[in-house]
């Protein structure tokens, strides 16, 4: 808001108001209420004027002392509550010769009049004068009725603060009795603002799961006062919930799964199934363990199972036989031949039998797995044996031999063109009528209101036409008819855990609330786009198709134009000549110096035209004023989309990951495969820079040269977001509950290596938690960077090349905001950066020519 303007407003009828009214009337009572919003808001937004800052909230608390005179209502103690947390911030910032100079401002509040402390003891003195006005906000909240909105928002506003600021004493409190005092009341006022159908007190709830599990004392009062809460409040969460059945917690979760199932069966039966194969209940948990088979009979809803195979059913077979070579070779190093049995005949069922059917529980085959049976089956049945039984008797070296020799046979198979009836019979001839439950079309449940089952959109039938896309795995674009006459597209994937793209979009929707709750962000539309994910398995899921998108490669350039960029004079040509001079990735970091490389990218960079994103809005917009929106839409919401994939670690950002918004001009950003730093630490070419904000990107600024447009909107995201760091970090809390496969994997490899420092199971997921509160904290990003390569089980193995990273991440002083940030202190990892330089150090990274100039080339860093 414009503040300026406010505090002159409120200087002018200061004497009209205070002097010619009388002080105990509403009026007189409401300015002084705004008086101190105003300025409350000042000190919080402007915390480097500290002086002025300090005495207008001393002001601002000698009002509202006069307020308790004659006024008892929640408002009058929230707001001095504000006024003494703000005080507080403002302390924290003085040096101690500052605040030996203004504590003839103190003495002016009549309750410290007296005071002669020095600056600790008048911290101390702040907090426990916050703490009242607290309380006893709190206690009216409990006692006094509800009779306006008005009175619910305040009755809301005291629970949440009540919450957030046990939360922050929780954390410096030493005394064991007093977190868990902390932690009751924590307990008591978020699920009594979740009662009041309080929003922001939803967004909290992982949070409080958090705190109940960290103090098990608080489980009843959990339990009691969860009981009051209306159970769909819970369904956002429900990922979270299910992610403790084999804890300890879930004793007081049972009340709300057991709502959940009565009334919402459906909502369950997804997550449920995929997070049960991971559970693993201790030989004291038998209770636990019970309750879980007794769930899943719950959830057990026939349509779905084989709805889950049908979708099985649109894989690509070329890739099912490479997951289940490598799954084997993993039991022939082990020597399970059981397991090898059993996974050799799932392979044979699914696969290599041309019969349509294998058992009375599957499912009919389509065309396309039974043309690749008669094509394939003798071919490995001759390397392995019927029924697989001559691997049983192969070593590790001669089932690698095999498996080679069937990935070369396999390059003879072309896919061929399908309907969906060729993939999946039972997709194809669909009746909801055949079966005792309705199939709801997935995503319904998300937690934003009360949902009513009977109004769900139910599954009336799938469209023959099946969209084949051209990535690795093949995933598959189908149409789901709905029983509203609509009709809903999703992409079928298999090969992945899209738990980790589920996880990440429920984050991403945590975010717009959190941006949304923003004055700043709100005014600015800053949002990112979401879309709901639903894994089916832990190798199987539905993505919601974005409508109306392009890719950004798309949205560049159209066939013949790419062909240009592989042709003679191409940048593609140019950076493969300098990459091939030093024969691997390895000497390009290691060999190649600053000079060399950076002239070799603006090369390649000026074999491109400079104007191809602008050209390409040119195209879309139908006028000049259209151009100006889109080209808004796209900086605002690119620079959100970077600051949250920052925090996520979210790479691999290569020019078809990002899709363009043909109406709005909008960034969607889809395949969140490598996030968490995977594609700085596990790629062969390790993506160096945090987000894509490239030449083409900057030029569409011009003739503007200066970046502030992209930085203006990431600041205010970003501290938006670390504002509110402990709910994002406690939603991401999922991750260590239950890890993902691949990060299981990844772990077991670090312990193979001997690389392991921790001894705590779950410490990987720890690991990549703990890099995104560092970014959070404002730790500077290029170390960030450089953490995450030396825990890197594949980079550390080459310490040279592991340095020569490092080096080209940190940057020059001479060059680089980053390297000067670093070099001012001694001890880098300890200081924060403001909102302000970690952004410029974020932009500085992600421009560098020198890091850009040595990327993978699929990436295409030179548009």
């Amino acid at each position: 808001g414009n503040f300026a303007v406010a505090k002159q407003y409120l200087r002018d009828s200061h004497d009209v108001i205070l002097k010619e009214v009388n002080n105990v009337s509403a009026v007189g009572l409401h300015w002084r209420h705004l008086y101190a919003k105003v300025y409350c808001k000042t000190a919080k937004k402007f915390q480097n004027d500290i002086g002025a800052n300090f005495t207008a909230l001393v002001s601002v608390i000698g009002h509202l002392e006069k307020c308790q005179s004659f006024d008892k209502t929640i408002a009058t103690n929230l707001l001095e509550f504000d006024g003494w947390r703000c005080l507080l911030l403002c302390n924290s910032r003085l040096q101690n010769d500052e605040f030996k100079l203004i504590t003839c401002e103190i003495k002016k509040l009549a309750t410290l009049s007296q005071f002669e402390g020095d600056k600790l003891e008048f911290e101390k003195t702040i907090k426990e004068k916050a703490w009242t006005a607290l309380s006893l906000a709190y206690e009216k909240s409990v006692t006094c009725k509800i009779s306006t909105d008005l009175d619910s928002k305040l009755h809301h506003k005291a629970y949440m603060e009540m919450f957030l600021y046990c939360d922050e004493l929780i954390e410096n409190e030493e005394n064991s009795e007093m977190k868990c005092c902390y932690a009751k009341t924590m307990v008591d006022s978020l699920l009594k603002a979740m009662a009041m159908n309080s929003s922001k007190a939803r967004i909290a709830f992982p949070r409080l799961l958090q705190v109940v599990n960290l103090f098990p004392s608080t489980g009843e009062l959990f339990e009691k006062q969860s009981s009051q809460v209306p159970c769909w409040m819970f369904l956002g969460w429900i990922n979270q919930i299910v992610s403790m059945i084999d804890m300890p917690i879930v004793v007081h979760l049972k009340p709300i799964i057991d709502g959940i199932v009565k009334s919402y069966k459906q909502a369950l039966s997804y997550p449920l199934k995929v997070s049960s194969k991971q559970f693993t209940f201790s030989t004291v948990d038998s209770q636990n363990k019970e309750y879980l088979k007794w769930l899943l009979r719950c959830v057990n809803i026939p349509v779905i199972d084989e709805f889950a195979k049908a979708l099985y059913q649109l894989s690509d077979p070329v890739s099912l036989v490479k997951d289940f070579l490598e799954q084997i070779k993993g039991y022939v190093s082990n020597g399970s031949k059981d397991e090898i049995r059993k996974c050799y005949k799932s392979i044979n069922d699914l696969l290599l039998s041309a019969n349509s059917r294998q058992s009375s529980e599957s499912i009919l085959k389509g065309r396309v797995f039974i043309e690749f049976a008669k094509k394939f089956s003798s071919y490995v049945e001759s390397l392995f044996g019927k029924d697989g039984e001559k691997v049983l008797k192969m070593s590790l070296n001669e089932f690698q031999e095999a498996t080679q020799q069937i990935n070369e046979k396999l390059k003879e198979y072309k896919s061929i063109n399908a309907s969906l009836s060729d993939y999946s019979p039972w997709l194809s001839s669909f009746q909801p009528d055949s079966f005792l439950d309705r199939l709801e079309i997935p995503g319904q449940y998300t937690g934003e209101s009360k949902p009513i089952v009977e109004y769900h959109v139910k599954i009336n039938g799938f469209d023959e036409k099946v969209l084949v896309m051209n990535s690795l795995r093949k995933p598959k674009k189908i149409t789901i008819r709905g029983d509203d006459e609509k009709d809903y597209y999703f992409l079928v994937k298999e090969g992945e855990d899209l738990r980790q793209d589920q996880r990440v979009q429920q984050v991403f929707v945590l975010m717009n609330k959190i941006l949304q709750n923003d004055s700043v962000c709100c005014n600015r539309l800053l949002k990112l786009k979401t879309y709901q994910v639903v894994p089916i398995t832990s190798r199987l899921g539905m993505i919601e198709w974005v409508s109306n998108t392009i890719p950004y490669f798309d949205f560049l350039y159209n066939d013949d134009e790419k062909k240009v960029l592989h042709g003679p004079s191409g940048p593609i040509k140019k950076y493969k000549q300098f990459y091939g001079k030093f024969e691997n990735v390895s000497n390009v970091y290691k060999s190649a110096n600053r000079s060399e490389t950076v002239k070799v990218f603006e090369d390649c960079v000026s074999t491109v035209p400079w104007d191809s994103l602008r050209r390409a809005f040119e195209k879309l917009a139908l006028s000049s004023e259209a151009y100006f929106v889109l080209r808004k839409n796209f900086i605002q919401s690119h620079s959100c989309l970077c600051i949250a994939h920052y925090i996520l670690g979210i790479g691999d950002r290569h020019l078809n990951n990002m899709l363009i918004d043909n109406k709005t001009g909008g960034v969607v950003g889809i395949d969140f495969g490598y996030a968490f730093g995977i594609a700085t630490q596990l790629l062969k070419y390790p993506e160096l820079v945090p987000f894509r904000l490239t030449q083409q990107m900057l030029n569409l600024l011009l003739p503007l040269k200066d970046v502030s447009p992209y930085k203006q909107s990431m600041i205010v995201v970003l501290q938006a977001l670390q504002q509110h760091s402990k709910m994002l970090i406690s939603t991401m809390d999922i991750f260590i509950n239950e890890p993902l496969i691949d990060w299981q994997n990844n772990a077991k490899k670090y312990e193979s290596l001997a690389l392991l420092k921790e001894s705590s199971p779950d410490w990987y997921p720890k690991q990549k938690i703990n890099i995104c509160k560092q970014k959070l904290n404002g730790v500077n990003p290029a170390l960030i960077t450089s953490e995450e390569l030396r825990n890197s089980f594949l980079h550390t193995r080459d310490q040279l090349l592991l340095e020569s990273y490092i080096s080209v991440v940190e940057g020059s002083s001479q060059h680089n905001i980053r390297k000067k940030l670093l070099d001012r202190t001694n001890n880098p990892e300890k200081e924060f950066l403001t909102v302000e330089e970690q952004v410029d150090c974020l932009v500085d990274q992600a421009t560098d020519p020198n890091l850009l100039g040595r990327a993978w080339i699929g990436w295409f860093p030179w548009i």
